[in-house]
């Protein structure tokens, strides 16, 4: 049983770690980890390269700023109008380049002008 104040402090570090490896709100437990600063530079690792349709929400709203949740994004899969993906058994998994390329579509067909 730990008694020393070094001792609980290292306890307590172990333990926001193994909760943030565990957590599915990893971009927290990142912001914990490595500060504000160290999250905005390291992005690419933040976000695989092939992510689940939550995390490709997220990387969606994070990147471009595109209001986005995961059941639009089903939705969207169901339509058509979504990012292309691919299915890892069932769930579909998205690529970063994929959403950036639709994610970009996107952005481009907002800015289209009527005609007076």
């Amino acid at each position: 049983m730990p008694k020393t104040c070094p001792e609980l402090l290292l306890l307590a570090f172990f333990a926001v770690v193994i909760v943030g490896l565990f957590s599915s709100n990893t971009d927290q437990f990142w912001k914990l980890a490595m500060g504000d600063a160290e999250l905005s530079k390291s992005r690419d690792f933040a976000f695989p390269h092939h992510m689940r349709r939550a995390d490709a929400a997220r990387y969606i709203r994070e990147t471009y700023a595109i209001p986005c949740v995961t059941t639009t994004l089903a939705k969207y899969a169901c339509t058509g109008d979504g990012p292309p993906f691919r299915k890892a058994g069932k769930f579909p998994i998205y690529s970063r380049e994929d959403l950036d390329e639709w994610a970009k579509r996107r952005l481009g067909s907002s800015c289209v002008r009527r005609a007076s």
